[in-house]
């Protein structure tokens, strides 16, 4: 084995392992911050079922409600909304089926413990 490897094995088999990575990145609690006008569009274009825009809105945020693979390219191209009907429509109509408080529960979700960045400290 080489050298990294082995110094990798000994740290993550420490004791403290565990204890000394939550320095470099802590738990955080809470919720992402959306601006509560945003919020109330997001319903307002749920309640009408208006599917384009409350796609467009909820593209705009750092989080989208649930995992779907389009997502990213939507992001990427918006014009795509529009020459694509049927995958909004089926991107709609889950949003639909979670409704409207999980919907906003999904935009508002910390992010996860690994896809944070920590202090710049390394384990000694």
């Amino acid at each position: 084995m080489n050298h990294w490897s082995y110094s990798t094995l000994s740290l993550v088999t420490s004791e403290d392992y565990l204890d000394r990575l939550q320095e470099i990145y802590p738990h955080e609690e809470g919720e992402r911050n959306v601006d509560s006008n945003i919020l109330k569009e997001i319903k307002q274009s749920f309640e009408n079922q208006d599917d384009v825009n409350l796609l467009k809105q909820l593209l705009d945020l750092e989080k989208f409600p649930y995992k779907d693979s389009y997502v990213g390219f939507l992001r990427k191209d918006r014009t795509a909304i529009t020459r694509n009907p049927k995958t909004v429509k089926r991107i709609s109509e889950r949003l639909y089926a979670m409704g409207i408080d999980n919907v906003i529960e999904g935009v508002t979700q910390p992010k996860e413990a690994n896809t944070r960045r920590g202090k710049k400290q390394a384990l000694s």
